[in-house]
């Protein structure tokens, strides 16, 4: 997909400023751009060289949320919020949008808008203002190019992986005491397809410490995980593992010495991870050896897996053809 549209501008009253982008994507799709931070925090920047260390959403009637952003370059911050009024999904949010005040002073009413026709959705966000001079200063400042550059973003977005704008209807959910961030960023690095997806602190409202990481999002060879600094209340156990499949030896080796390094290493494919998380290294050739319609071979091969820690194929392949 790509965009079908670029920003348009209209003032049709005195306090109003709309502005109308089309996008060539289902209106859910935009929605949840909207509305899910890992995925605000990708497009919603302004102008290039800045950045969004905090984003906040509690999405419903009476919730607030808060944005924070960072030019990466001198550090400069401007940062806004506002409470939702109004939540129709995906059709239509209302929210109230005040920047702080050394921006934008004054609190201003926003409408969004999202119409489906023909696999294209029409965005339409009306900005009301408390007087003209507010909303005449908005439009005097870098607002219509830093929104231009923030949809040229966001139809990127959309046009991307579809795993990447629509979340996954069941997602493995991580409990840590403190670690997220940096377990999130330890996976990432021992997997090839995988990447950061998004980092979200806590506010004032806590319970952690303001600016803290409170969650963190990321992929996994395609799959979707949820991190959270919880606390201390919690444990992992092995009663929950993440099951890899492996093609070779040199795969299940290098998983195996990356991921058991500073935990523990079990039998049968187990180990646990320095954070305490459970995995189960497993080369695909196993399933096969043990699905084998000749139980003695089948058996042979489950003893043989019974003695190992970390699993190594050629053993397994000489239990089987020896039966």
């Amino acid at each position: 997909m790509k965009s079908a549209g670029t920003l348009k501008l209209a003032t049709p009253g005195e306090r109003e400023l709309v502005m109308t982008r089309v996008f060539d994507a289902p209106r859910q799709l935009v929605f949840d751009a909207h509305t899910k931070p890992e995925l605000v925090r990708r497009w919603l920047l302004g102008p290039p060289g800045w950045s969004m260390p905090v984003c906040e959403i509690d999405l419903r009637v009476g919730g607030q949320y808060r944005y924070v952003w960072q030019h990466d370059r001198d550090g400069t911050k401007m940062g806004m919020g506002g409470v939702y009024r109004e939540i129709v999904a995906p059709e239509r949010i209302v929210n109230t949008e005040q920047f702080d005040e050394a921006w934008y002073p004054g609190e201003a009413l926003g409408t969004l808008v999202l119409v489906e026709q023909g696999g294209t959705t029409t965005l339409t966000y009306t900005m009301r203002y408390q007087s003209r001079a507010a909303r005449d200063a908005v439009i005097k400042s870098n607002m219509e190019s830093g929104v231009a550059a923030s949809y040229d973003r966001l139809a990127e977005l959309l046009a991307s992986n579809p795993e990447e704008t629509q979340m996954q209807k069941i997602i493995p959910f991580l409990w840590f005491d403190g670690t997220a961030e940096e377990a999130m960023n330890f996976y990432v690095s021992i997997f090839k397809n995988s990447k950061v997806l998004s980092v979200t602190r806590y506010g004032a409202a806590g319970p952690g410490p303001k600016g803290t990481v409170m969650s963190a999002t990321f992929q996994l060879e395609g799959q979707q995980f949820y991190a959270l600094n919880g606390g201390p209340q919690f444990k992992f156990t092995p009663a929950i593992s993440l099951f890899v499949n492996c093609e070779t030896q040199p795969e299940v080796d290098e998983l195996w010495k990356k991921l058991s390094a500073g935990g523990r290493e079990d039998q049968c494919g187990w180990l646990q991870d320095k954070y305490g998380l459970s995995w189960q290294i497993i080369p695909t050739a196993l399933g096969r050896m043990l699905g084998d319609k000749n139980p003695e071979k089948a058996n042979r091969v489950m003893q043989a897996m019974l003695q190992m820690k970390k699993i190594d194929i050629q053993g397994l392949q000489r239990a089987y053809d020896r039966a």
